[in-house]
């Protein structure tokens, strides 16, 4: 099981924390990934293949949607913006 979280910095060590706890305690296999939203950010406006676009195209929100909604919302403003002025 795949499993991306999408946080603020200052909570990374105590998600991690609990993430290994768990994984731990699983007998199913745990790959997970912990980034900041300027990372995810960054990930969609990336011109190459990442995670960030596979969570994107692969994802099941279990709490946080409406965040998430913001998060793709200003990506898309930003690369719509950026289009924009490319063409002008």
């Amino acid at each position: 099981m795949d499993i991306a979280i999408i946080n603020n910095k200052e909570q990374t060590k105590d998600i991690q924390i609990a993430l290994e706890t768990i994984k731990r305690r699983e007998t199913q296999e745990i790959d997970y990934h912990i980034i900041t939203v300027e990372e995810f950010q960054e990930m969609l406006n990336a011109d190459y293949e990442n995670l960030g676009k596979e969570i994107y195209r692969n994802n099941i929100i279990y709490y946080g949607y409406q965040n998430y909604l913001e998060i793709l919302k200003c990506v898309f403003k930003q690369n719509y913006l950026f289009k924009e002025q490319k063409t002008s």
